[in-house]
């Protein structure tokens, strides 16, 4: 006689949910194409006992003016809604057709960079050199630029750029009167030596 296999319950059980899953996935499926084949007008309007009604779209809720403005321009149909200011640009300074644009030099910016870039280079120069009149080793670089120099050798210069930027490269050759002869030389670019000029120039009160 043939002996039967117990049944077995627990996968039975396994087998039954993942069919019940299948089919609510395929309802599911089938009710979401339903739905996407229904038609713009009929998915606008509700079903009611008088019959289908449209269902209202947000500019039936747009702020409408007060009566009295409306009274007041009859002819006008906007809606007030409330928008951002709306920023105003000059035009004044936009080129037309056919106008001559000219270019405007940004000297006192350029300037401006030229003396933070020579201070930045003169940082150990500011141990014998002060900025504001007080007498250390060397000449203070306050009110310097563009005034009489006397030196050592009786003779009379003009502390301009060109003498400045002797100065800085070859200190020894003209020694100012009453500081010692102690300042070594230094190697800069000519775009350094501007710089540092600058900012010597920028050391002036006047």
């Amino acid at each position: 006689m043939k002996r039967i296999a117990p049944i077995r319950w627990d996968r039975l059980q396994r087998t039954w949910s993942r069919v019940v899953i299948l089919c609510m996935t395929v309802g599911t499926i089938i009710s979401f194409t339903v739905a996407c084949g229904v038609s713009n007008d009929q998915a606008n309007r509700v079903p009611t006992r008088e019959g289908n009604i449209p269902v209202p779209t947000l500019a039936a809720f747009a702020v409408q003016p007060p009566a009295e403005v409306i009274a007041a321009n009859p002819t006008s149909t906007l809606s007030v809604q409330e928008t951002e200011p709306v920023q105003q640009y000059p035009t004044a300074d936009i080129p037309v057709a056919g106008q001559t644009v000219t270019a405007v030099a940004s000297k006192p910016s350029e300037d401006s960079d030229a003396i933070v870039r020579g201070k930045n280079l003169v940082t150990v120069c500011l141990a014998c050199h002060s900025t504001d009149g007080s007498r250390l080793i060397g000449p203070s670089w306050l009110n310097l630029y563009g005034t009489e120099r006397k030196l050592q050798s009786g003779e009379t210069m003009i502390a301009d750029e060109a003498y400045l930027m002797k100065a800085i490269t070859d200190p020894g050759s003209e020694i100012a009167e009453g500081f010692p002869p102690s300042m070594p030389p230094f190697t800069f670019t000519p775009e350094e030596l501007a710089d540092i000029i600058a900012y010597i120039k920028s050391l002036n009160s006047d």
